[in-house]
């Protein structure tokens, strides 16, 4: 009868043995688990911090670019005005120059 509890105690020991072992690499994965679900999460946060700051930057971009264009047909527009101004004096010298 001793025996009989001795192999049954023996029997717990062992069952409690693995099931400590098992439980033991459950927490593990669990605790793994947990820090590879922080870091989607943070990921995720950064994944969309960062698309909208591109998104911002495109429509900087594209907001400089047509202010470009913009300054780009006025220096046209000016440059005209100075040559035709630049035409003027040049006809007027001459028109002075005729008369003396």
């Amino acid at each position: 009868m001793a025996d009989d509890r001795f192999t049954a105690q023996l029997g717990f020991v062992y069952l409690f043995v693995l099931f400590k072992k098992h439980y033991d690499k459950y927490v593990h994965l669990s605790q793994k688990y947990e820090e590879a679900r922080n870091i989607a999460y943070y990921l995720e946060e950064k994944y969309h911090e960062v698309k909208m700051e591109r998104d911002d930057l495109i429509q900087q971009r594209e907001m400089l670019s047509r202010r470009l264009e913009s300054n780009e047909s006025l220096l046209r527009e000016k440059e005209d005005e100075v040559f035709l101004q630049f035409e003027r004096v040049v006809y007027l010298e001459e028109q002075c120059d005729k008369s003396y």
